[in-house]
């Protein structure tokens, strides 16, 4: 008989620690051994000895067998033990056959981790800078001015102090003008023009340099203004759930591979960038590595899609016990 592994879950807080030994047991004898796995016992540094038990995190459980000469039986034994003890021994008593075998319990070489089922998702949106905008003003039907011969535009983009304006002469043509800026702080843009009949518009569009509309209206209001943050951020989502299709057990082992699937969405509207990019996936908290994802970052998400493709992130069982639930980090930017 041989412990050829000890795995341990549990921490500092836990009442019980359950450590799991794969044994394997080989008879060498009569006609037949009839092998029960009930009939072992660990015995603790304290001398006391415990029954084997039940776990959802068990692997394999090593069952009840009929063993003939030469033959060997393999499995998981399970045993939940006081926190502050630690196996020593693990005893085999057949009074039956006379059979009655001990060996030493080799020490723990690896833990088992539990991490609930859906794993919590904290998306980081990478700002898009905004370093300069476009304004256009198209006038259509007869615009009138709001000062002599001209209508006009200011705009704030900058550090709020400086003060930039244009005026268009033509009262039937467009014009347009752009603000740049250094600084990633707020900027504003106002207008003010009259009609000089009921069928003139002024049309005012003001493009972000990344691309992004942020306002694009005709109007016969004498006044109007539109504002917005130093940086474009994308509108984004992402569910996710342990991926356990590959596993007998419920428990991940110091070295095994946690798959986490993830279905990434973006939604956004007619002014939102038609796409955006994840770059990153990152463990925020609970210490296990990411080792890839499939597929590889970045991966690109369409603006509204009604097909949502999951990716998979995999993620290194650790060296200690963890049963929380697992924190990704999600970074996401304008594509």
């Amino acid at each position: 008989m041989t412990v050829d592994k000890v795995a341990q879950y549990g921490n500092s807080t836990s009442v019980d620690n359950a450590f799991f030994l794969m044994v394997s047991a080989s008879y060498w004898g009569g006609s037949s051994w009839d092998f029960d796995p009930l009939k072992f016992r660990l015995v603790i540094n304290t001398l006391t000895s415990y029954s084997p038990g039940l776990s959802a995190y068990q692997g394999i459980p090593m069952g009840p067998a009929t063993l003939r000469t030469g033959e060997t039986v393999s499995g998981q034994l399970v045993f939940n033990v006081p926190r502050t003890l630690t196996p020593s021994k693990l005893n085999y008593s057949d009074t039956v056959k006379g059979v009655n075998i001990g060996v030493v319990v080799p020490q723990v070489s690896s833990w088992v981790s539990a991490p609930n089922l859906f794993p919590q998702i904290l998306i980081e949106q990478q700002p898009q800078p905004v370093n300069s905008l476009t304004i256009t003003g198209t006038c259509t039907g007869g615009c009138g001015p709001s000062s002599r011969g001209v209508y006009n535009f200011s705009g704030i983009f900058g550090d709020g102090s400086g003060h930039n304006s244009v005026q268009c002469a033509s009262v039937s043509g467009s014009c347009s003008w752009t603000l740049n800026r250094a600084g990633q702080i707020p900027w504003a843009v106002s207008w003010a023009f009259a009609s000089n009949s009921v069928q003139g518009t002024m049309r005012v569009n003001v493009t972000l340099d990344t691309g992004r509309v942020v306002f694009d209206q005709s109007t016969s209001t004498m006044f109007g203004s539109v504002s917005g943050s130093g940086s474009s951020y994308p509108s984004a989502f992402a569910v996710a759930i342990l991926d356990r299709s590959n596993y007998l057990h419920l428990g991940y082992y110091s070295g095994e591979t946690i798959r986490v699937q993830i279905v990434p969405g973006y939604n956004g509207g007619s002014f939102d960038p038609a796409s955006v990019q994840i770059v990153r996936i990152t463990d925020t908290d609970t210490g296990l590595a990411i080792s890839n994802t499939n597929p590889t970052l970045p991966i690109t998400i369409q603006r509204n899609s009604p097909q949502f493709n999951p990716l998979t992130a995999n993620l290194i069982a650790p060296s200690f016990s963890y049963s929380g639930p697992l924190h990704l980090t999600i970074t996401m930017q304008s594509a």
